[in-house]
Parts: structure tokens; C-alpha cells; sequence
């Protein structure tokens, strides 16, 4: 035990603080988006790492540059044992599109009783995380390069000018499932969900990949899409509350509401009176989401500044 927690302690110093799951000698280090996971078992360390929200939509030609990238990347990092591309389904920008997500695993190390060991176990494990950071600026570089964005630009475009009210409401939703779809966090399982008493615009399962959202341990979240040219008023803001309170504190108790316009001041306040409450309320209002498109943030990443902000209102 002793060498375990010196190595972890060393490792902390070199890279951030770990979070310590429910499992035994399983930690979890998170920064700048690069996550490594190292598991303590006996004589031996496993460790595997990925980059966070690093979902890519490449052509099969990208896709091809991309893979020679990361074989560098093991070149250079000799502690990287193999990347594993993970290719998502479901999700159609084009015939020659694919959503990818980079993961990497890497060998075992044998946990020693002396200092000499311990050291090396902590400079290769910190080889580890510079792999990953090599890896998440290749991920950035290509995600400039991302033609896949360009349909989420031209569906707002489209949303924010259709004078249609239906095609209005789909078309911010679908923003909204594309921008989800992207990130490993998530995965959609309904759409437009009609239960006896209400309907749900997009339900959520949070996957809890990141640090943050496996720490938030709300399985379920939910997303209400108003793309309304007028404000939200507190009766936007009390309904919403009220289909998160009607579900199982167990699963969900988390909703993002998600608007083209702004919240008056009577809907601000009608937040403020949730404070302390067992449930949180999310806003994305038109400049947020403008920023996400603009900026090319991944979204769970903006998502969860916008949970803290609400979570401390």
C-alpha cells in the first residue's frame, strides 16, 4: 500500500490530482481534456488513456492521414502500446464520413518495492499522458479541418431564419443532436418523447466518460429546444422543472434548456428560486450556442462551465 500510494502521490505532483473511484486502487487522472486511468492490481499497473470529447467526423481519406499521425505518435512514445480508433454509428454528415473517437491502451508495469521502480513507474506513466497530449493536438488540428461542421453552421443559419415555427423547433433540435452526438459523454436515446402526460424534446444518457460527468451521477439528462424569437418567461422555466421532477430522482435530475433568444427577468428569478433544491436547470441561450458553433468547442466541455455556473447561481 505504502508503494501504491507513493506512486500516485508522485504522479499527482507530475500531472493533476487523481479522482479515486468506488473500485479499489483504480484512479483517474483529468487535464487539459487528456484523461489517464491506472489501475493498481497485485505486481502489476494497467493504465489506458484517451482524449476527451474528441469526437472527429473524417472522410475516408482524413481518416487514412489521421491513423499515420498516431503511428508517430507510438514512435516517439514508446510507452503506447496501440491506439484504437472507435468509429460511432449511426450518424450520417455524408456517404464518406466517419465519426471517430481516438483511444489509446498501454502495457503493464510491474510494481516494485523500491524507489528505483516506483520512479520509473511514474516517468512512464507520465510518458503516457504526453502521448496524450500529442494525440488531442492532432485531434485539434483535424477538427479545423472538420467538413462536418460545416452542416451544423448551415442548420443554424437555417434555424434562426425560418419563419416556419415546426421546421424551426426541428431544426435547433437537430443542432442539438449533432452537437451531442459528437461528444463521448452522451448518447441520444429518444427524441420527441411523448409520455401520457408530456413530451420530452431530446433524452439523454450520460455515459460519464470525463471526470465531471461521471462524478455527476444523473444517468439521464434531459433537453428542451425553444427556438422562439420572443423571451423565455418563468412559465418556460416552471414547466421544464417540472418534467425533471417527474422522473426518478435516480436517473435524472439534471435538464439543459436550450434557446435562440434570452430569459426575461421573471424566468431569472424563477431560477434563482431553485436554488438549494435537488435538481439543477442548464441554460443555453443564443450567444452560448453561437460561441459552441463559432469557436468549434466540444460540447461537453461548454456544457459542463454551463452546470457549474447554474449549480452556483
Amino acid at each position: 500500500m505504502n508503494d501504491l500510494l507513493s506512486v500516485v502521490g508522485k504522479i499527482s505532483k507530475k500531472i493533476a490530482p487523481p479522482f479515486l473511484s468506488g473500485r479499489s486502487a483504480y484512479f483517474h487522472f483529468d487535464k487539459n481534456n487528456c484523461a489517464l486511468e491506472v489501475h493498481f492490481d497485485d505486481d502489476k499497473t494497467d493504465v489506458s488513456g484517451y482524449v476527451g470529447s474528441a469526437g472527429l467526423n473524417l472522410t475516408s481519406r482524413e481518416l487514412s492521414d489521421f491513423m499515420s499521425c498516431i503511428k508517430q505518435i507510438s514512435r516517439t512514445h514508446p510507452m503506447a502500446k496501440t491506439c484504437k480508433i472507435e468509429i460511432a454509428t449511426g450518424l450520417e454528415f455524408s456517404k464518406d464520413s466517419y465519426p471517430i473517437f481516438p483511444r489509446m491502451a498501454f502495457q503493464n508495469f510491474a510494481i516494485g518495492k523500491s524507489n528505483e521502480k516506483d520512479e520509473a513507474i511514474v516517468q512512464d506513466l507520465e510518458d503516457t499522458y504526453g502521448a496524450l497530449v500529442e494525440i488531442s493536438k492532432i485531434v485539434d488540428q483535424f477538427r479545423r479541418k472538420d467538413r462536418s461542421l460545416n452542416s451544423l453552421d448551415n442548420l443554424w443559419e437555417k434555424a434562426i431564419s425560418s419563419l416556419d415555427r415546426n421546421e424551426k423547433g426541428k431544426l435547433l433540435e437537430e443542432i442539438f443532436v449533432l452537437l451531442l452526438s459528437r461528444d463521448e459523454n452522451f448518447a441520444i436515446t429518444e427524441r420527441n418523447l411523448r409520455t401520457e402526460s408530456e413530451e420530452l424534446d431530446i433524452v439523454v444518457e450520460n455515459k460519464g466518460v470525463s471526470q465531471f460527468y461521471f462524478q455527476l451521477r444523473c444517468p439521464i439528462i434531459l433537453f428542451e429546444c425553444k427556438n422562439w424569437s420572443s423571451k423565455i418567461g418563468a412559465k418556460e422555466i416552471r414547466d421544464f422543472a417540472q418534467k425533471i421532477q417527474n422522473r426518478p430522482k435516480l436517473l435524472c435530475t439534471l435538464g439543459i434548456l436550450a434557446t435562440t433568444s434570452q430569459l426575461t427577468s421573471d424566468a431569472s428569478a424563477e431560477l434563482l428560486g431553485y436554488r438549494g433544491k435537488d435538481f439543477l436547470i442548464g441554460v443555453l441561450e443564443r450567444n452560448d450556442i453561437e460561441s459552441v458553433l463559432r469557436e468549434r468547442i466540444p460540447f461537453g466541455l461548454y456544457l459542463k462551465d454551463v452546470i457549474r455556473k447554474s449549480g452556483m447561481r
